[in-house]
């Protein structure tokens, strides 16, 4: 097995023991695979051997966002490891990459609660998918008198938006990096008097559509959210989803006021238009 086949981050210790023999961490045992929890991250390692590889991932579920000190922290744990075993660490992919962060106000976190802490009656309006958040900080900037809460998935992106946000000092918004269909779910039904899902489908196919942000269920579940006066607001470049997104509209009885569901909008303020 290559040693670069991973690229979450990762430490590969060579050793023929097995997880029984590690002593000097508190991992929870599965047969031959195991979870260990970074508390100070809120996030776990998976721990697991691949015939004479001992394995030592960050685990991808967890959403975490990744920092040289969650590197740090890694590395270290997989240190402890092999000390303990007698072995050494081959491989890994813990290097420095000047990819810091404080958290401030504006990081809303659900692991491992999976609760949001934010003030559910103060937030107006919720972005599904805000990449770096040009969009979603602007619309605060130009609108302090309203919170928003924003949702992304990929951590690169997110970081950036956090750091930007955090720099500016906006107190009303609170960001997640999570997966939006399966943190939806902790958001109370009539909550938002907007949400705005911008270029959500950039590659989009009608066989893909279980895969869909706006497939039967998670579209019911997104509208359920809404106020009752409220708006879901969707940008798209790709017709097809415009056209989906319509007959599904038309189909959960969303009838905007004075308006098609599909205008054309010559320019608009993300990094993806």
């Amino acid at each position: 097995m290559p040693l670069s086949t991973f690229n979450m981050p990762h430490a590969i210790i060579k050793t023929n023991k097995n997880l029984n023999d590690i002593e000097c961490v508190n991992i929870f045992r599965y047969k031959n695979k195991g979870i260990l929890p970074l508390d100070e991250f809120r996030c776990f390692l998976d721990v697991y051997k691949k015939q004479d590889l001992l394995i030592i991932k960050l685990n991808k579920a967890t959403r975490s966002i990744i920092t040289d000190k969650l590197k740090d922290a890694i590395l270290d744990t997989a240190e402890k490891i092999a000390d303990n075993l007698n072995c050494e660490i081959v491989s890994h992919n813990l290097e420095h990459t000047n990819t810091n962060i404080e958290f401030c106000d504006c990081y809303e976190s659900v692991y491992p609660q999976k609760i949001l802490t934010y003030n559910k009656e103060s937030i107006n309006n919720l972005e599904i998918g805000f990449g770096r958040g040009e969009f979603l900080i602007n619309l605060a900037k130009q609108k302090p008198e309203e919170f928003f809460l924003g949702i992304e998935v990929y951590g690169k992106d997110f970081l950036f938006a956090l750091n930007r946000c955090c720099n500016e000092k906006l107190n009303n918004v609170k960001l997640l990096n999570y997966d939006c269909n399966h943190v939806i779910d902790l958001f109370d039904n009539n909550s938002f008097d907007n949400i705005y899902v911008n270029f959500p489908e950039p590659w989009f196919k009608l066989y893909r559509i279980k895969h869909s942000i706006f497939n039967k269920i998670t579209f019911q579940k997104i509208t359920d959210k809404l106020k009752q006066n409220g708006f879901l607001h969707i940008v798209t470049d790709n017709y097809p989803f415009a056209v989906y997104s319509a007959i599904i509209g038309q189909f959960f009885s969303l009838k905007p006021l004075g308006k098609f569901f599909i205008e054309t909008i010559d320019d608009f303020d993300t990094l993806y238009a």
